[in-house]
């Protein structure tokens, strides 16, 4: 009993680990993304600076929508059957 008992920490650590990083990495860009925002309503006079912000911001938001994506595709496989 104890051995299950074991066991089933692991796994709730391991969950817990996975967790948090996932929510590092979802965290980094949205980061970026809140302080590129913040930049370009700063420069609202710079359209060429406004532009770069905006770039970063759609790339950063790529990264989020991809790794939510993979994190998916663990969960929910992709399946050829209908």
């Amino acid at each position: 009993m104890q051995n299950n008992h074991s066991l089933e920490i692991a796994r709730w650590t391991l969950i817990g680990r996975l967790t948090a990083s996932l929510f590092h990495e979802i965290n980094n860009p949205m980061q970026a993304i809140h302080g590129a925002m913040a930049l370009a309503l700063e420069e609202l006079d710079a359209p060429e600076s406004i532009e770069a912000y905006v770039n970063l911001s759609q790339r950063e938001a790529q990264r989020v929508i991809d790794l939510i994506q993979q994190v998916r595709s663990i969960y929910r496989p992709h399946s050829d059957q209908p």
